[in-house]
């Protein structure tokens, strides 16, 4: 049965989750099952399974969501970059 862990944004994440990254690394580790899905919706995260987690799983998923820093792709920041400056240029 679907089970759902939740977390705080502020607090587990210190404020910082990007979604599609925090799943590949919980994919990623062989401790832990994939995530079904993973949703934000103010202050919560709310990270579910297909079933309940062991102990011992819970922990790597603990251990994850420290270890996550969300890196943002610089291609990303370029077309924000390239995007603004053609903005700037017809105003």
């Amino acid at each position: 049965m679907p089970t759902s862990y939740v977390k705080s944004l502020s607090t587990d994440f210190s404020g910082s989750l990007r979604e599609g990254q925090l799943d590949q690394e919980i994919f990623a580790d062989s401790g832990i099952p994939p995530a079904m899905c993973i949703e934000v919706d103010g202050d919560v995260v709310t990270i579910m399974f297909s079933s309940a987690l062991s102990g011992a799983e819970q922990t790597v998923l603990d251990d994850i969501i420290a270890a996550h820093s969300p890196v943002v792709p610089t291609s990303s920041l370029d077309d924000i970059l390239s995007r603004l400056t053609a903005l700037e240029a017809y105003h």
